[in-house]
């Protein structure tokens, strides 16, 4: 029996990476896979299904989901607040319009809030029964770390709800020298995690300037930066303090797939993310028990 299928898109390279469970009848043991597709051609769309009976790697927070109708805007995630989806985009130059569907059959009309980064705001009546597709452009303030923070909140009524979310990418030209400086001026960056997957620990190797550290002591240009591990459902499961790396110049930590109580975590994909002013990055990382 195969259960808890993952699919995750590795923008460079492009690939598509796949993790399933294989329950055994003979031992009742479950067994974790991985196989790593590369893509030859990426399509210029992202289109993400929003009925999904459990929670799933962009979703960070929800209620639950609603089927009233084969059509596929008709299966829509609600909550009773707000909902919270984060995306990584795979290029910091690339235009993206982002495009979302609202449908419910609530006995009142809502009133909705999409939400982009609190940068991109778009309020919305939706009466019930009714569908309402809406699209923009993603302000390039909200890409420049490649991840968006997407709010959908109840501003009156019942629920927040999304039906259908759609992502599709124009090229606007290449890096050149300009982008380059962009990329070296960020005092904080991935350089490598590896190995990943891993069954055993993983080695989390980022890059820090040697400017604004004089005789090892952290000089306030640059703030404390910290490497903190999610699990899919977006709960924090462990959490590494740089200060004291950075002051010993040291540029990686080891992760043994434990939590914060030193309890070891069950198989899956968890999510690295560094964090630090002015930048962030998350990458993400299967372990193999």
């Amino acid at each position: 029996m195969i259960s808890h299928p993952q699919i995750l898109f590795n923008p460079k390279p492009p690939s598509i990476d796949l993790v399933w469970t294989e329950y055994s009848e003979i031992d009742s043991l479950g067994y974790i896979y991985y196989l790593n597709l590369p893509l030859t051609d990426v399509a210029p769309q992202y289109a993400f299904d929003m009925g999904t009976e459990t929670p799933v790697p962009i979703l960070v927070q929800r209620d639950g989901y609603k089927t009233l109708g084969p059509e596929d805007y008709k299966t829509f995630d609600y909550d009773s607040t707000e909902l919270i989806y984060r995306l990584t985009l795979h290029s910091p130059h690339t235009k993206y319009k982002i495009r979302w569907t609202y449908y419910h059959e609530e006995a009142n009309k809502l009133k909705l809030q999409f939400n982009i980064d609190d940068i991109l705001h778009h309020n919305r009546w939706v009466e019930p029964g009714e569908k309402i597709t809406e699209e923009a452009w993603i302000p390039d303030a909200c890409v420049h770390d490649n991840e968006i923070t997407i709010k959908v909140k109840k501003l009156s009524g019942t629920i927040a709800v999304l039906s259908g979310l759609e992502i599709e990418t124009e090229e606007v030209g290449g890096g050149g020298p300009q982008g380059g400086e962009t990329q070296i001026s960020k005092p904080f960056y991935f350089e490598r995690i590896h190995p990943n997957p891993s069954k055993d620990k993983i080695i989390i190797r980022y890059m820090i300037q040697d400017a604004g550290y004089r005789n090892g002591v952290a000089s306030s240009q640059y703030p404390v930066a910290s490497i903190k591990i999610y699990d899919v459902s977006g709960r924090l499961v462990k959490s590494f303090n740089l200060e004291s790396c950075i002051m010993n110049h040291e540029s990686a930590i080891l992760w043994y797939g434990d939590d914060s109580s030193g309890r070891k975590v069950p198989a899956g994909v968890y999510f690295v993310r560094l964090e630090a002013e002015g930048y962030t990055k998350t990458e993400k990382v299967i372990f193999l028990r």
